[in-house]
Order: structure tokens, then sequence, then C-alpha cells
């Protein structure tokens, strides 16, 4: 199994989209695998040894994070959850994510619950369950948004999930943010162990 650089294609392992990565660092042959240690994304190398930008296909399709601390949300300022960012989507393709997340939210305040992207170009749909059966709802993303909020309703909420479509026009990065939906001297708490789920449509 190659690691860095090799004349065989084998196996390979990289922190990142290797495409970005400095040959005389990293090169490897044409069809290697490589495994982005950091997002789980698999890449096939497509193009001859001494070529990385461009190189590379994803083979990979599935991406998942955790909460990695609990959030405590004490405003109505959305912020980017714990463990929940760097979500690196590719240009032109549509992706499913789903999210399950433990909160703690006062009645006044309740909770938001927003995905966040570095480029304005995404369009999509999505659903939302609480643990309040009438917040339940589904709607659109707003077209070439740079931050669409899902959902948002003061309530004593345990447990947010939802899913969502997204169609991406140009590559970015997509994260998930909360805060409180009215401001409440009482905390939301985004509580260790929320997962989402981004996974390629093919």
């Amino acid at each position: 199994m190659p690691l860095g650089n090799s004349e065989l294609a084998g196996i390979a392992y990289y922190s990142g989209n290797p495409s970005s990565a400095p040959v005389t660092g990293f090169d490897v042959a044409k069809g290697t695998l490589v495994i982005d240690q950091t997002n789980g994304e698999v890449y096939q190398k497509i193009a001859a040894q001494g070529t990385n930008t461009g190189g590379y296909v994803t083979i990979g399709s599935q991406m998942e994070k955790v909460t990695t601390a609990g959030s405590y949300i004490s405003n109505t300022t959305l912020a980017a959850v714990i463990g929940l960012t760097g979500f690196a989507l590719e240009a032109a393709t549509t992706y499913k994510i789903n999210g399950s997340l433990p909160v703690n939210s006062s009645a006044a305040g309740g909770i938001k619950i927003s995905l966040n992207f570095i480029s304005a170009a995404t369009v999509g749909s999505y659903a939302i369950a609480t643990n309040d059966i009438t917040a339940a709802h589904a709607g659109l993303l707003p077209a070439s948004t740079l931050n669409a909020e899902m959902f948002g309703k003061a309530g004593a909420f345990r447990y947010v999930s939802f899913e969502a479509i997204v169609i991406t026009a140009l590559a970015t990065t997509m994260q998930v943010q909360a805060a409180q939906h009215t401001s409440s001297a009482n905390e939301c708490t985004l509580a260790l162990g929320g997962t989402v789920t981004v996974t390629k449509v093919l």
C-alpha cells in the first residue's frame, strides 16, 4: 500500500482532497485509490503520475460527522456546531443530507438550525421533524444562498432531525449552524453525539 509516493497502483492515504496535494510530497500512480483521512472520501487517480490537480475522481459517496463537544447557545446569532463543519461538496452534484441533533432548549428560546455554504450556489429542499410533531414541516432551501435556515421555533425541544436534498452549482463547503430562535436568558444546548451524514446521489 503506497503511502506518499509510489510508482505502483494500490491504496494511499491523504488528509484532504488529493487533487490539492503538491506532487513533491504526494505522488501516486494512475489507478491508485486514495482515502481522505479527514472527510472519509475515496478518490481514484485517473491522471498519470506527476499530476495531482484535476487528476482524481471521487469514488466514496458518503461523509458522516458527529458533534465532538456540547454547544451552549445563548443568543440568536447562527454559529457553527462543533464537529459539523468542513463538509466538502463537489460542483454540479446532488447530495442527500440527514441530521439528528439532540438538543435541550427552553420553551421561550427554542432553536433554529441552518445549513451554511461558503459559495452561494446551492438549491434544494428539506424536511424537518422534532419532538413537537406540530413543528414537523417541509420546504425549499432558497436558491443561491449562503445561509439556508431550515427550522426555527420557540419551544422546549429535545431533538431535531432533518433531511435535505442539496444541488450544488459550484464546489462549496457546508457546515451546520444553530442558534436560539428567540432571545432568552435560558441557554439552549446541543449535546455531544449529534450526527450529520452527507451522501452523494449517484
